[in-house]
């Protein structure tokens, strides 16, 4: 380690310049990548343009797209995204098929979805039996409803008389709760379905 009474670190590598048995900042201690900074002191000791700390060649770990940087280094200095918050890269996440991406923009599906609570129907934010009542206003009465997930309230994949016995089910008899992302949550649709949430501006 560096003393000051017997040496010194011109080059402030972290490497005593005398190491070697005499005064010698270019030669004080194992330089991988021969730009005059020891090992010890380099943050990129080979010299490959990633910091070792992200370098997967000091650092084994996740790389998805085998680019030699580590992938949380990727998410964290924003070169790749990670918008569904799984620590891998969207890019990798669509290219193994983890997710799909139909319109082909690079964002996965998921992360473009409208986020709601299932069985808030009139989208007030609550879950009660005001839900069932603009449940049964739509199919019946002409009124209209902007997220259409939402009202799916048994995630069935349509909007229909059962979703208004869902959602009494599960607020008076002790029916099961409502499906992810539930009543009390926001979440996307984990359906695949052909309904759309247009608006939801509770969450």
């Amino acid at each position: 380690p560096l003393d000051p009474n017997l040496c010194r670190d011109v080059d402030a590598d972290g490497c005593d310049d005398c190491s070697n048995g005499s005064d010698d900042p270019a030669n004080d201690g194992t330089d991988t990548d021969s730009d005059g900074l020891c090992d010890l002191g380099d943050p990129d000791d080979d010299g490959d343009g990633v910091l070792d700390d992200c370098d997967i060649d000091n650092n084994p770990g996740p790389d998805c797209n085998n680019n030699g940087i580590l992938d949380p280094c990727e998410i964290d200095a924003g070169t790749e995204v990670d918008c569904n918050g799984n620590q891998i890269p969207d890019s990798c996440d669509i290219a193994d098929g983890t997710a799909t991406d139909n319109n082909g923009n690079e964002v996965p599906d998921i992360c473009e979805e409208t986020l709601f609570r299932r069985g808030d129907v009139n989208t007030d934010g609550l879950f009660n039996i005001a839900d069932a009542v603009a449940a049964l206003d739509f199919l019946f009465t002409g009124g209209t409803i902007s997220c259409d997930d939402s009202a799916d309230s048994n995630d069935d994949g349509t909007v229909n008389i059962a979703d208004a016995i869902s959602v009494l089910g599960t607020l008076f008899s002790g029916g099961a709760p409502m499906p992810a992302p539930g009543s009390n949550n926001c979440g996307p649709d984990p359906t695949d379905d052909t309904l759309e949430c247009d608006s939801y501006n509770s969450c």
